[in-house]
């Protein structure tokens, strides 16, 4: 295949690759390590609330001995 060709679907995949990145956005998880295993306990695209529900559980272990 010429460039010529190929032209149209490489210009295709860069705007579906620019759309793709700019409407990507992190995904944050609290994960349990439990006897059975680790547990999806939480998510959110919130990075500061997940960080706050880490420190509460953090305190609460330590709290409780």
């Amino acid at each position: 295949m010429s460039w010529e060709a190929l032209r149209p679907m490489a210009a295709t995949m860069l705007v579906v690759g620019v759309l793709w990145a700019l409407r990507a956005r992190g995904r944050y998880d609290v994960i349990l390590n439990t006897s059975s295993g680790q547990v999806q306990a939480y998510s959110s695209p919130d990075r500061e609330f997940v960080r706050q529900v880490v420190s509460a559980l953090n305190e609460a272990i330590v709290f409780r001995g």
